[in-house]
């Protein structure tokens, strides 16, 4: 009978402590990830971090395996060739101490001139983030990228960096600030390049009124453009 009750207690208690054993809830779960999501995002703003090597790293058994970009979605690496090559030769008169980082789907290039004066560019190396199509209508792709800077402060500048393929391969033939009033149809805001068309750069102008935050452009059309005489020129814009 002794025996019987004290087994009835060890019961009831291991019970008692699985039910009462803090449960880990879909909420708490989500909120750790976006955290770990987000420590890791700050790995890439921060300037001054090392970058990381992962091409030698192997995935266990027991671990998320790394998922490769599909080729066709990387454009040629000799736009990025080109790409630097431009910005660093504009630069050499100033001379500045050049920093390449490769990562997984960008490129930033880093331009210190000393006295804490940096410049930084960066963009994206996948073609979905870019707009590729035939753009003089010769019957082969070209690209307008997105070129974007920073000299240090909150805000980026984009630029429209235009590749045109040539009997030779790619050459950089043009490069037109996003804010330009010509291109995007306002006085105040910047074009967004989306898709090449039937020869056409179609993509959207955001503008803004002389109350819009500077956070928030309150107009929104869709633009084109068309390539001539070596540069993109306004076609028309429509009210979204």
């Amino acid at each position: 009978m002794i025996r019987i009750l004290i087994l009835s207690l060890l019961i009831s208690s291991a019970t008692f402590a699985q039910e009462t054993k803090p449960k880990t809830t879909l909420q708490k779960s989500v909120e750790q990830v976006k955290k770990s999501a987000k420590e890791f995002g700050n790995l890439f703003k921060n300037k001054d971090q090392a970058q990381i090597d992962s091409s030698n790293l192997q995935a266990g058994s027991d671990s998320l395996k790394k998922v490769e970009p599909v080729v066709d979605s990387i454009f040629p690496p000799v736009i990025t060739n080109l790409m630097v090559n431009f910005i660093v030769t504009e630069n050499k008169p100033e001379n500045p101490t050049a920093t390449k980082m490769q990562g997984e789907n960008y490129f930033e290039l880093q331009l210190d001139y000393g006295q804490g004066m940096r410049t930084s560019y960066n963009f994206s190396t996948l073609k979905k983030d870019h707009a590729f199509g035939d753009l003089n209508n010769d019957g082969k792709e070209d690209l307008v990228l997105r070129l974007y800077s920073n000299t240090g402060g909150n805000s980026d500048y984009l630029d429209l960096c235009i590749f045109i393929q040539t009997p030779a391969g790619w050459r950089l033939f043009n490069i037109q600030p996003s804010s330009d009033e010509a291109l995007k149809g306002c006085e105040t805001g910047q074009f967004i390049p989306q898709t090449i068309e039937n020869g056409l750069l179609l993509g959207e102008s955001l503008c803004f009124t002389d109350t819009d935050p500077r956070c928030c452009p309150s107009l929104k059309y869709k633009t084109t453009l068309k390539w001539e005489n070596n540069e993109l020129r306004f076609v028309k814009k429509e009210k979204q």
